[in-house]
């Protein structure tokens, strides 16, 4: 005689609907704790693994931003680089020897720091680009684009324009332009109308220092831009 299949029944009552009956085969309760194994067993090991990717996904991410902080540095280089050629190509030799004693004779002269006249300076936090400029008599039209580098967070500060001189002089400008300041989460487009004073020939002008401090007055960024390659 064969063995009958046990049923468990399953009722269910409730006050909105008729009385509901199930009928389940006793091995499927058997094996309900054993599904039930499996399933946190797979929960388990997926979320180690997902904790992992995680872990591998920001250690690649920090590498990436290492990288293009680099990459970033490397560009800024060669923009520089860049002009210095532009400017090698620009003038005569009679001219580069010229701006080069000018700036010997004054060297020793109480005020002039070489490095803080010409250094550059570059934190990765804002970057200055597209810079442009629109001659108009003893006033200089000025356009530039100023990018924020931080990820997620807004960058403030203002920008600082100074002239130097073929004579190897610097003279700040000083202006009160609002457009100047800065609150930015991504980039702003600057565009300035300004004057020279009138002890500054407009024909000794060499280039143009674009400085740019955070509001507690510390230099972020700092770059010299000869007039004949911004010029337009």
């Amino acid at each position: 005689m064969k063995n009958k299949q046990i049923y468990y029944n399953i009722i269910v009552l409730r006050d909105d609907t008729s009385l509901k009956t199930f009928r389940i085969k006793r091995w499927v309760v058997k094996f309900l704790p054993i599904l039930l194994v499996f399933i946190l067993l797979y929960c388990g090991i997926s979320t180690f693994f997902l904790f992992k990717l995680n872990k591998e996904n920001k250690k690649n991410y920090a590498l990436l931003e290492e990288k293009e902080n680099e990459l970033k540095e490397i560009k800024f280089e060669l923009s520089r680089l860049n002009n210095v050629k532009q400017l090698l190509e620009k003038y005569d030799e009679t001219y580069i020897k010229d701006l080069v004693s000018g700036i010997a004779q004054n060297k020793n002269k109480p005020g002039l720091d070489l490095e803080e006249l010409f250094g550059k300076k570059n934190l990765n936090l804002v970057k200055i680009s597209n810079v442009q400029c629109i001659r108009d008599n003893k006033y200089f039209l000025m356009r530039f684009d100023l990018n924020n580098l931080e990820a997620n967070k807004e960058s403030r500060g203002r920008v600082f324009i100074t002239v130097i001189t073929r004579d190897g002089k610097s003279y700040d400008l000083n202006l009160t332009n609002e457009d100047l300041k800065f609150t930015i989460s991504r980039f702003k487009a600057v565009q300035i109308r300004f004057k020279v004073p009138d002890y500054i020939s407009m024909n000794n002008i060499f280039a143009f220092k674009l400085t740019v401090k955070n509001n507690q007055g510390k230099v972020i960024f700092r770059e010299t831009y000869p007039l004949d390659n911004i010029l337009l």
